[in-house]
């Protein structure tokens, strides 16, 4: 088979992301997306715990819903920044997978403390048993992917991880 040069491969590229992008979209509602969306929901709600932290409040408790609501309980802390900081947040994290999908070489530098931090939240402020048993299943998750996973695998499934994460 024929190696592409760097102008085809960015064509096969682009042409990759947009069934990505459009596969993302026709498939929103389902059990396909649903983890990432619950992964984008959990990154959310732990921006504003950490926003809370950075500004001397404190965490009370940190819930997401099967229904993908969530819910952080703060005590103190500077409001305007821990509210804006869900959103920020999540187009951070979600930018920080698409940074370690084009820095595949690098990216478990990325990608474990983003896994950390998850898990981390999860388990010491989340009161719902549920959302600590899926936030364990999606670390082992994404470990797999990091570790286990091609590179070329490995690129889209956190350019798609990213790119749904900052819708």
């Amino acid at each position: 088979m024929k190696k592409l040069n760097k102008k085809n491969k960015q064509y096969s590229e682009l042409i990759v992301l947009i069934f990505l992008t459009i596969s993302a979209i026709f498939l929103w509602d389902t059990i396909v997306i649903y983890p990432i969306k619950l992964i984008t929901v959990l990154l959310h709600e732990i921006s504003h715990a950490i926003a809370a932290i950075f500004t001397g409040g404190k965490i009370v408790t940190m819930n997401i819903n099967q229904d993908l609501s969530g819910q952080c309980t703060i005590e103190g802390g500077n409001q305007v920044l821990i509210a804006s900081s869900g959103y920020f947040g999540s187009l951070f994290f979600g930018l920080m997978f698409i940074f370690s999908a084009y820095k595949i070489k690098k990216s478990n530098f990325l990608i474990v403390p983003i896994l950390f931090i998850l898990l981390f939240f999860s388990l010491l402020l989340s009161t719902n048993l549920l959302v600590k048993l899926i936030s364990i299943c999606i670390v082992v998750l994404l470990l797999f992917v990091s570790y286990k996973f091609n590179d070329s695998l490995k690129k889209y499934s956190f350019i798609f991880l990213g790119m749904v994460s900052s819708f």
